[in-house]
């Protein structure tokens, strides 16, 4: 008789993709990164995107958040004015839809109506909540609280993401292969609407700074 013999597979995330393992495989085979993603996605079509900032969800709520930076600080507020800030640590907090920063000391430093976005002037990295994060922080009043979004270039993105999914000792083309993979599940996947595009966490793609 005929006899049906039925695989189960199982793995973590949202499923969508190519295998890592397979693509380091194909690029010790001699395989280039653009033949990989080829490979794993049949009918695709590559091609450069422009210079693109990607807003990351930090912290969804929080009554303060805490933000340090090796330099100095610049302070956009919702309606577009700058204010310079000096270098230490900040502490965000929401006061009735103001946005309220005080200094490691408890100085009140600015207050402005709706959300504000922080930028270290040295281009330094961002710590929130013992990580540190490149790019600029959007804190936004959400009810009686905040919320922290990390806006940052794409590119810079990238380097915190592809290094949880695939070591960094491993075949270029594949580490390739992976960068063009996650670029492109962020761009296919990101919110274009809302104060931010995508999660830090498997809703989206693992990011940890």
């Amino acid at each position: 008789g005929t006899e049906t013999t039925f695989f189960r597979g199982q793995g973590y995330g949202h499923g969508i993709g190519m295998s890592q393992y397979g693509a380091y495989g194909a690029a010790k085979s001699g395989m280039s990164a653009e033949a990989i993603i080829a490979m794993y996605f049949p009918g695709t079509t590559l091609r450069q995107l422009p210079t693109t900032l990607v807003r990351v969800l930090i912290t969804p709520a929080t009554a303060a958040a805490k933000l340090s930076a090796t330099g100095g600080w610049t302070v956009t507020t919702a309606a577009g004015a700058t204010t310079a800030l000096p270098a230490g640590e900040l502490t965000a907090s929401n006061d009735g839809g103001m946005t309220i920063l005080m200094a490691g000391n408890g100085a009140e430093v600015h207050r402005s109506s709706g959300h504000v976005t922080v930028t270290p002037v040295d281009a330094s990295l961002i710590a929130v909540g013992g990580r540190r994060y490149r790019g600029a922080m959007r804190l936004a009043p959400q009810g009686a609280k905040l919320t922290v979004i990390n806006h940052v270039d794409l590119e810079q993105y990238l380097l915190s993401v592809v290094p949880p999914e695939m070591p960094a000792s491993w075949h270029p083309q594949a580490l390739g292969a992976q960068a063009i993979a996650a670029r492109s599940y962020a761009m296919a996947t990101r919110k274009l609407s809302g104060d931010f595009d995508m999660y830090r966490d498997e809703r989206s793609q693992m990011y940890g700074g």
